[in-house]
């Protein structure tokens, strides 16, 4: 519509004025994050063939690169763009809508991003001075032993729910790191090249994360690469490194859960506008309770969502760790908007009546990607009744 009226307006992803766009595209010019219509048309339109072929195609993880997807939280100093936790909470959110599978991936990335600030200095430059879109992969599931063999680290193990590990140029692990008779649990950085990638990933949903198991034998990587888990960090860190790791990473699962939420709420609307949609509610009002009742659920889970991560925020830029009750609330936050969002999913997949049974209706991949977040461990149950706690001990 722009090009029609003779309007040359800004691309939303790149933020360059004067153009549409596609030449600062084309010519590798800086862009932002902003996620304009045609990338996310891109994500919407890969996402049945991504989920068939269990990872995403490497032309959309290309456009994901030319947005600048794959650097959200590196310092800009660092050639990243810097994103505050509201900030990325909303454009996970609002990838998710599109894919929940190429959210996961990007906040797995985002969040390998945050973890490499314990890495030393000269080995997150290697990292990422080469590219600052350079796919870092992470997963704390699994086991792995490194020995210490003068400035080498030999490391035998395997690691589970890898994602994003088809397209990763590192991958960062948990392993006991032993050095002579002393035993430590470290994190290690791995070159991916190196490691041998378990074809296992069939699973309910989050299919098209390829997150497949890793195994390494007899991996001899420098000593340089291994990096405590806690406490010690780099000139790299920025106010991410202040947060709790579990909790702040949990709402970043939560912000994806609503985005499938919202997602499944446009199917379902979508689908009571078809003429005599079968199985839909009836005229006696039930429509207008079922789609009122998920709006209003989502709408509040994401409110409080957005609350807890802004104040996180405002305590992190200042050097401040929440408090132990704060940190319980970020959590438990998370919780609640999951288990809502996975409650509105499966009010919209039943109302959509036997048409949402078949593999290609959109609804089906909500609920079944609903049902995966809400498997992860930063977002169970328990967490709630960690809140419970901290609030009695108050």
């Amino acid at each position: 519509m722009a090009e029609a009226s003779g309007l040359r307006l800004p691309c939303r992803a790149c933020g360059i004025s004067g153009g549409t766009g596609t030449e600062a595209h084309e010519s590798g010019a800086p862009t932002r994050a902003d996620a304009c219509a045609g990338l996310l048309d891109h994500v919407a339109a890969s996402a049945a063939q991504a989920e068939s072929a269990g990872r995403v195609p490497q032309a959309l993880l290309d456009d994901l690169s030319r947005h600048g997807w794959l650097r959200l939280v590196l310092a800009p100093r660092h050639g990243g763009l810097g994103l505050d936790l509201p900030s990325l909470i909303g454009r996970l959110r609002l990838l998710a809508r599109r894919d929940a599978s190429v959210a996961w991936l990007v906040m797995v990335w985002a969040q390998s991003q945050i973890t490499m600030a314990r890495l030393r200095i000269d080995v997150f430059e290697r990292v990422v001075g080469r590219d600052p879109s350079s796919i870092v992969s992470a997963t704390a599931a699994g086991d792995g032993v490194g020995q210490v063999q003068g400035d080498k680290l030999v490391v035998d193990g395997r690691w589970q729910f890898t994602s994003g590990v088809h397209h990763a140029e590192w991958v960062m692990v948990h392993a006991r790191v032993r050095s002579g008779d002393q035993e430590r649990k470290m994190g290690v950085l791995l070159p991916a090249a190196s490691l041998q990638i378990e074809d296992g990933w069939s699973v309910l949903g989050l299919r098209a994360t390829g997150s497949d198991a890793i195994r390494a034998e007899q991996l001899a990587v420098p000593a340089s690469d291994v990096y405590e888990l806690e406490g010690v960090l780099s000139a790299a860190a920025t106010p991410h490194n202040v947060l709790p790791t579990r909790p702040s990473f949990a709402l970043h699962m939560a912000a994806i859960a609503l985005g499938v939420a919202e997602a499944a709420l446009a199917d379902l609307l979508e689908f009571l506008h078809r003429p005599r949609a079968q199985g839909r509610p009836g005229p006696d009002g039930s429509a207008d309770l079922l789609v009122g009742g998920i709006r209003a659920a989502v709408d509040a889970a994401g409110a409080r969502l957005a609350e807890v991560a802004h104040q996180a925020w405002l305590d992190a830029r200042e050097q401040r760790p929440p408090e132990p009750l704060a940190a319980a609330s970020m959590a438990a936050t998370a919780v609640y908007a999951v288990r809502t969002a996975r409650g509105a999913v499966v009010d919209a997949f039943t109302a959509g009546g036997s048409a949402a049974l078949f593999r290609d209706n959109p609804l089906q991949r909500r609920l079944r990607d609903a049902f995966a977040i809400a498997q992860h461990a930063n977002v169970a149950q328990p967490n709630m009744t960690a809140f419970g706690h901290a609030l009695l001990s108050e």
